[in-house]
């Protein structure tokens, strides 16, 4: 899974809810990341800043000078579509249609974090072309086509889902975590930018066998095994259509002959040993599914969210049978929920595990507890703050 934080640590940067580390903190059904999507009623973490926050070219003026200043931005009068309205006998230049459809998108996204950042992603994915490329090059630098009648008809049908509260990372098919790009479906988590921390606490040490539990779409082990050549690894998920997201994103990237993933429950079935076992395990409480955002709580796995009690199940299991899997001095590396650090590191102290310290995330929360298979020493290891999206290991 990738990154189950608290309620509010669950939501992506640009969704409702969605708070500085991630949305809501949760993963599986204490064992995996993918599964069935969440049922329930609708209420209503990224931590990485957009780099592209400028506002959209101002629009032409209207024909409706009144109404327009009325609303205090270009949208378009109320019930007409981007190019509609404009001044009879003016050009409709991809500049003016650029600025109607982000102003659109403001008003109809109105509920997200980042409502023209959304949109202009929205635009970029209707037009064909990457976010970065429409806001560097601008829509003149584009085509005549880009923006065209299709490419906005488009666009208007993708703000209709994201309406709906459809993730961001559902619509466009993806979500770039890491250094990679993976795709991602309704059956595996969302890929949370707190969850690099995992990543890079793991590429802290050298390995050449690692273990993914409830590996989901893939992305902590094969962003692992991306920057370890040398390395393998395998991936486990209780379900089979995480599984094949997560082959497909193997392969994709090339680490098809050194990934494996297999359909396991924790450790069942899983033989050998292994220098470096990595988790990001569900850690929502069942109690606090319905705080989560629509777009959690509806749209991505509950079993990759909450084990269905405290939050903690999941890491009782793993603590189980991390010892009888890690090699002689392995590693245990495992992604919290917020206030869960001294929980986790008792409940693998208790099964017989040395404490290695644990390290923050970029909102100063603590999101990764560390352990290892070594006897235990004097302590716990001094607890080190980790800059994940800058120190990354070599």
């Amino acid at each position: 899974m990738t990154g189950p934080p608290e309620p509010r640590d669950r939501a992506m940067p640009g969704e409702a809810g969605a708070g500085s580390a991630g949305a809501a903190d949760g993963n599986g059904k204490g064992r995996s990341r993918g599964g069935a999507a969440a049922p329930g009623p609708v209420p209503a973490p990224g931590t990485r800043a957009d780099s592209d926050k400028s506002e959209p070219p101002a629009a032409p003026p209207k024909a409706d000078a009144s109404a327009e200043g009325a609303r205090g931005d270009p949208a378009e009068p109320r019930g007409q579509t981007p190019g509609q309205g404009q001044i009879p006998g003016q050009e409709q230049t991809p500049a003016r249609a650029m600025a109607r459809a982000l102003a659109l998108g403001r008003e109809r996204l109105a509920f997200a974090e980042d409502p023209v950042r959304e949109a202009r992603s929205l635009l970029a994915h209707a037009a064909g072309v990457t976010r970065e490329r429409l806001s560097l090059l601008g829509p003149d630098a584009l085509g005549p086509d880009a923006l065209g009648p299709e490419a906005l008809a488009r666009y208007r049908a993708l703000l209709e889902r994201r309406s709906a509260r459809e993730p961001m990372a559902q619509i466009l098919g993806y979500r770039d975590f890491f250094d990679h790009r993976f795709e991602v479906t309704p059956d595996v988590l969302d890929p949370r930018p707190e969850t690099e921390t995992l990543v890079c606490a793991g590429l802290e040490a050298p390995f050449a066998r690692v273990l993914d539990l409830g590996t989901g779409s893939g992305c902590i082990l094969l962003s692992l095994l991306a920057a370890r050549p040398e390395a393998e690894g395998l991936g486990t998920d209780l379900s089979p259509a995480a599984l094949a997201v997560a082959r497909q994103n193997a392969e994709r990237l090339g680490l098809g002959g050194r990934a494996r993933f297999d359909r396991a429950d924790w450790f069942d079935g899983i033989a050998g040993r292994f220098d470096l076992i990595v988790s990001n395990p569900p850690y929502i409480a069942a109690a606090e599914i319905a705080a989560l955002a629509p777009e959690v709580r509806e749209r991505e796995p509950l079993m990759a969210l909450t084990d269905g009690g405290d939050g903690l199940g999941a890491y009782r299991a793993i603590a189980a049978g991390a010892a009888a899997h890690l090699a002689p001095g392995g590693r245990l590396a495992l992604e919290i929920g917020v206030g869960q650090g001294a929980a986790v590191a008792a409940i693998l102290a208790a099964a017989g595990l040395a404490p290695a310290g644990r390290r923050r995330d970029l909102d100063e929360r603590e999101r990764v507890v560390l352990a290892c298979s070594l006897p235990k020493g004097a302590g716990q290891a001094p607890f080190e703050p980790l800059e994940p999206h800058i120190r990354r290991p070599k």
